[in-house]
């Protein structure tokens, strides 16, 4: 099967994916208000291999939104209003939806799952989880929009949770 992303460009993506998750969990959102910090600058840090796998989990958590009503999601990414602030719900069909703030309002982009392969356009970035696909996009350009992943919801300074 053609995933669109080959074996070395798999591996690579799983370790960039690994070291930013470890160097952003470890800053958590008690530290975002004083010192702001983008998902761009975070992806470049390096960091010890040696870290806990936990503060990876503990990063992507704060992207999924837990509640039912699909409008509340798409409110909390308006409200927030910050360009690559985004969340990911739950849709309709039982799948998963991308809500982003982009281009001054909420995007919407189901999330694929097919054959274990996780994407947002069938020729766009493919990944085997939800999160290595958000991290994807966090240097790739939406599909329909000028504009990348950020901040996950739960993170941002001005998200009232």
């Amino acid at each position: 099967m053609n995933t669109g992303m080959d074996k070395g460009r798999g591996d690579n993506l799983r370790m960039r994916w690994r070291k930013f998750t470890h160097s952003r969990g470890k800053r958590g959102s008690k530290d975002k208000e004083e010192s702001p910090f983008t998902a761009r600058k975070m992806a470049e840090t390096v960091v010890d291999e040696d870290d806990d796998e936990e503060d990876s989990e503990d990063y992507w958590e704060n992207i999924y939104y837990d509640g039912e009503d699909k409008d509340k999601a798409q409110e909390i990414i308006r409200n927030i209003g910050d360009d690559g602030v985004y969340l990911v719900r739950t849709g309709a069909d039982g799948g998963q939806v991308l809500v982003v703030y982009a281009e001054n309002m909420p995007k919407k982009y189901k999330i694929t799952n097919e054959n274990g392969e996780y994407y947002l356009k069938k020729d766009g970035p493919h990944a085997d989880s939800v999160e290595m696909l958000m991290y994807e996009y966090y240097t790739t350009e939406l599909p329909t929009a000028k504009a990348c992943l950020e901040t996950p919801f739960k993170l941002h300074p001005k998200y009232k949770g």
